[in-house]
Order: structure tokens, then sequence, then C-alpha cells
């Protein structure tokens, strides 16, 4: 497969606990042997640089202006949120449910830092990655220095330039159908990242720029290490910048779930990216139409239970919803705005 750049997270939150029905339902309905109820995750979690590489300053993606350990606390907590649910859905019936073990390989992705040069990389804009041409002398990997033969780009990495440029030129001009040249591949462009002193393959453009504001955060996951590249400057539809900021109590009903949108969640959704790979995590749906088949998806059809189930934002809608059932018990958040019980 050609290397992706992103997998994008460019929805606003909403949630119903029809999802958390939905996904227990599914669960324990698998047809699976039973398998070990997981331990349950430690109470407290490690600075978010004993985890990640982090970006230090304000330029390049630098993050000092953020606070990134916030974040990842916040992040933590969800999934810890989700893994209580998938516990309890277990008790209930006392057997396995193998759509829930990935869940546990996220909440293992905020504890364990990986060893050596894989350490995964955050970083706070995307003006990490510098534009280059194909046709530009190439920089070499690893120390940044001008390729000592003078080659250019397209010629150090012949078949990324291959696959990546010419033949989707290629594709796109060969289509004639419109709305079928529309669904093609976009040709990429090489980006270089100094702080991992190597290239990485993208669209051409900034990607948390104001061109692209929709874009909330994105993963890239095709070379080593695995970078997650954060937008906080588009996230205007965020409330709340971590959990103890949310009301003491609940005073009225008619209160949207989405007045709870809080930055941790993006982290939480670029975490199912990082731990278990853009390919197994397929960005399919963000709104909660989608992921609940009240609205057909883009291309005209309805989400799969299974696609719902990889979808990582249906995952943020779970810990959400699960969570502020439990923080306001007098409520019930069945749909999208608290009701009285």
């Amino acid at each position: 497969m050609s290397p992706k750049l992103f997998s994008q997270s460019s929805a606003p939150w909403l949630a119903r606990l029809t999802i958390v029905l939905a996904f227990v339902s599914r669960t324990l309905q698998a047809d699976s042997d039973p398998v070990e109820t997981p331990t349950p995750i430690p109470t407290s979690v490690s600075d978010v640089t004993d985890v990640f590489n982090v970006m230090s300053g304000t330029e390049k993606g630098g993050c000092d202006a953020y606070d990134v350990n916030e974040w990842f606390h916040n992040a933590w907590f969800f999934a810890s949120e989700a893994n209580d649910a998938l516990m309890d859905a277990r008790n209930a019936k006392a057997r396995g449910v193998t759509d829930a073990d990935s869940q546990d390989e996220v909440i293992a992705a905020f504890m364990n830092r990986i060893p050596g040069d894989d350490v995964p990389w955050i970083f706070c804009d995307s003006t990490s990655a510098v534009a280059a041409k194909w046709s530009d002398v190439a920089l070499t990997a690893g120390t940044g220095a001008v390729d000592a033969e003078g080659r250019k780009i397209q010629e150090v990495y012949a078949v990324l330039y291959e696959e990546n440029w010419l033949k989707r030129n290629r594709d796109i001009k060969q289509e004639k159908n419109k709305a079928e040249r529309a669904k093609l591949p976009r040709p990429f462009i090489p980006f270089w990242v100094d702080a991992l002193k190597a290239y990485r393959y993208a669209e051409t453009g900034d990607y948390c720029s104001k061109n692209y504001k929709r874009n909330m955060a994105g993963t890239d996951d095709n070379f080593q290490p695995t970078t997650i590249t954060f937008c906080p400057k588009n996230w205007k539809s965020v409330h709340y910048k971590e959990i103890h900021e949310f009301p003491a109590t609940l005073e009225e009903e008619g209160v949207s779930i989405n007045e709870f949108t809080i930055e941790g969640l993006t982290f939480f959704h670029e975490m199912f990216h990082n731990a278990l790979l853009n390919k197994h995590t397929p960005d399919t749906a963000y709104s909660i139409g989608e992921i609940t088949r009240a609205v057909e998806l883009e291309d005209g059809e309805f989400i799969s239970q299974e696609e719902a189930i990889a979808n990582p934002e249906s995952w943020t809608l779970f810990a959400l919803a699960w969570y502020l059932g439990h923080r306001y018990p007098d409520y019930t958040f069945a749909s999208t705005e608290s009701k009285l019980k």
C-alpha cells in the first residue's frame, strides 16, 4: 500500500448512549471462546514524555504553548472509562469478548514507551514538515546532510516517486469520469521533518493551516517512528481543556452532550491509530448519525457494524457517553441531550 501521511480527525464530538448499547450488544453476541477478564488498568499514568517524544519549542511543530500532558492524562482517563464498560460487559456474561481486545492494546500504548529510535513523536502543528519538490537535491536520512552524489529526491526514493507521484497523476489524468476521478488518491510530495531527520510524504499543503481548518489531528504510521500531529489552533469547538472543568452538577434537562467536548478526546482518538495502525482503524465516520446508521455515509451506504467498531470516533463517543452517565447519575444521555431518569 502506498504511504499515507495522515488519518484525518475532523468532526466535532457528539454521543448517544445507544453507542454504548450497540457495542456491548455486539461484543456480548460475539461467537468466541471465553477469554480471561483483563486486569484493571492502573489508577495513575506516566508523564506524556515517558511514552512519547514531544516536540519542544513553539516553532516547527513545537508544543510548549500547549499542555500536552493534560491531553494525555485526560485521554488515558477516557480509555479507562471504556475499559470499565467492557469489563462490566464481560463480567455480566462471563464470556470472552473478542472485539474488546483491541481496547486493551490502546490502553497498553498509553503506558509503555517503545525503546530505541521508534518512540512515537508528538507535534503540535504541521510546520514540523517542510514541503520539498521531487526534483530537489535530497537530504540524507539520519543526518540532514545534502546527498553526497547530488542526487534528487526522486532518484534516491525512486519507488515512492513512481507510486506516489507519477502513478497517481497518470491515474487521475486517465480517469474520464469526474466522480470516479475525485475518489482517486491525490499525488504526494515529500516533506522534510528536521526533528526526525527524514522525509515523510503527503498531499501538497499545510495540514493544520486555515485552508485545512477542519483537521483536528493526524497519525502517520507508514514509517518509523510513528508521529501524531495535533492541530490545536483548529480546536474551535472544544469547550473544556480537561475533565475537572466539567460542571460539578447538572441542573437541567436538554443539555447537549456536545457541551462536554474536551481536548483529551482528540488524543484518545489518535491513540487508536497509534496503537492499532491506520489500516485497522479507518476513519469511516465522525458524526453520530453516521455511526448509528441514522445517516448515510458520503458514498451513499450505511456504516456496517464491523466498520463502526473499528472506527476510532465511535470509541471516543462511547467513552464520553459512559462517563457522563456516571458523572450525572440522575440523567440519561440516551439522546444527544440530558434527560432525567
